[in-house]
């Protein structure tokens, strides 16, 4: 089966989408967001941070919503380029459930954390753990369909190995372990996305 025309279209531009968003989303986590996350001190050094710099913090949020929304429609966009469609959708309908509980944990840290850090707890558990284990397992899913090989299949499965490390550190409290993971994830995910782009046309 073809998709519409217009679906083609509209996805495009999805890989590139992705990849710009998410190195923006990153860098804003890793600059100016990072004092008010788990990584920024005591609560009460977090909460003064976000009290002070609320536009910043919650344009930082914003970004993160793109930035899940073009994840997930590169996933669809690389879904429908694979053999095995059926099963291929499948996994994006599998992050697209990791996208439903990232969006939660985004408008929570946006809205409601500045003003009550009890939260954030919770909020990391759905987008760290929830969602990002979601979206490692549609990935990896889509990835053995795609049947990667050679040096390509080493930094694919470099990259889904970090994505699990992620949610585990997240599950267990560690964020120094979460943030290690993060930083390796999206260093090599950024430009594989666009790799992607290319071996699948």
């Amino acid at each position: 089966m073809t998709e519409p025309r217009w679906l083609t279209r509209a996805l495009g531009p999805a890989p590139y989408a992705c990849a710009a968003l998410n190195v923006a989303a990153a860098v804003a986590l890793a600059t100016v967001m990072r004092p008010g996350t788990e990584l920024g001190g005591s609560p009460t050094a977090r909460h003064a941070y976000m009290a002070a710099h609320p536009l910043l913090w919650r344009g930082g949020w914003v970004l993160w919503m793109a930035a899940s929304a073009s994840l997930v429609a590169f996933y669809l966009w690389w879904a429908l380029r694979l053999a095995r469609r059926t099963l291929a959708l499948a996994l994006w309908a599998v992050a697209l459930a990791g996208f439903a509980l990232d969006l939660t944990a985004e408008i929570l840290l946006a809205a409601r954390v500045p003003d009550n850090l009890a939260l954030a707890p919770v909020a990391a558990a759905l987008t760290g753990v929830g969602a990002n284990g979601l979206y490692t397992v549609a990935g990896a899913g889509l990835s053995l369909l795609m049947r990667v090989r050679g040096r390509f299949a080493v930094w694919t499965w470099t990259m889904w190995a970090a994505g699990a490390g992620l949610s585990i550190f997240t599950f267990l409290g560690v964020f120094a372990g979460s943030a290690a993971c993060t930083a390796v994830l999206f260093a090599l995910f950024c430009p594989w996305v666009v790799a992607v782009r290319f071996r699948l046309g």
